[in-house]
């Protein structure tokens, strides 16, 4: 049950997950994710179709309803009563997602990771005025129901090499990644109902039909990248990292960018004739 009547809100999730070592070179592991909600709203908003607004602005003398059981109207419009139970805005929001990754150490130092993931989500929401109010009479009857989906996966895979040689440390990555996203929009809506028994749900049933609206958005994203670590005796170190990005988004004659980056650093804190001071830390 909502803060005030007639919202509300229920949600339901699951997730499970697993790691399995089978020996010293190989490692798997994924997880899965659920979830499901519904609820229903009223418009929290400074406009005249809000319930507050409408409790806010009205004088707190005026009835409710009528003699003959309608609500009153004040100067033309809902009273804060009506504009909070008649409206029907009614959402439902789907999501699942899993991901899982292996990791095999091909020989020593050399390691090869795989990890790839996918993502589903549905939003639908329903709304309906009914002819009990001002919007509502003069549609006789408005609705509609909008429904949104999302869909992405993604990929990558690298190779990550380490060694040592005295105080010299090394660590070298190159891998790619993809990634792909689908987006989808559609809406239909009517007025002029018979009757408000089933708000949204017989939105064949109206005298008038919008316009319906369709939507699909389609992204790629494609990379690939290195990096370079090198540390002297944990004191002088360096990093490198090269990157080639490209998208769905750019213009199909510019559609990869290249993103170089470097970084050096000196731990002080490690040098022989820092040891007993206590002016710098890791």
């Amino acid at each position: 049950t909502g803060a005030i009547e007639n919202t509300d809100f229920k949600r339901y999730s699951v997730r499970m997950g697993g790691e399995k070592r089978f020996n010293d070179k190989l490692n798997v592991g994924t997880n899965i994710y659920g979830a499901a909600s519904e609820g229903n709203n009223s418009d929290f908003g400074d406009n005249i179709l809000s319930p507050l607004f409408s409790i806010q602005t009205a004088p707190p003398t005026i009835p409710i309803y009528n003699t003959d059981g309608s609500y009153y109207k004040f100067q033309g419009k809902d009273n804060a009563l009506a504009l909070l139970l008649e409206p029907t805005d009614h959402i439902i929001n789907r999501l699942v997602n899993g991901n899982m990754f292996l990791d095999y150490e091909i020989i020593k130092g050399l390691t090869y990771h795989f990890g790839a993931g996918a993502e589903w989500q549905e939003n639908i929401e329903g709304r309906y005025t009914p002819r009990t109010l001002v919007a509502g009479a003069a549609l006789k009857g408005s609705g509609s129901e909008e429904n949104k989906t999302y869909f992405r996966w993604s990929t990558e895979q690298y190779l990550t090499y380490k060694f040592n040689i005295k105080e010299h440390s090394m660590s070298a990555m190159i891998g790619t990644s993809n990634q792909k996203d689908t987006y989808e929009f559609l809406r239909a809506a009517g007025t002029g109902f018979s009757n408000d028994a089933l708000t949204y749900h017989n939105l064949d049933a109206a005298a008038v039909y919008l316009k319906p609206e369709t939507e699909k958005i389609e992204t790629k994203l494609t990379s690939y990248f290195g990096r370079l670590n090198y540390s002297f005796s944990d004191r002088y170190l360096a990093a490198f990292t090269l990157r080639k990005d490209g998208s769905s988004r750019f213009g199909s004659n510019n559609s990869f960018g290249i993103f170089p980056s470097g970084a050096v650093a000196w731990k002080i804190s490690n040098e022989s004739f820092m040891q007993n001071s206590k002016t710098f830390s890791d």
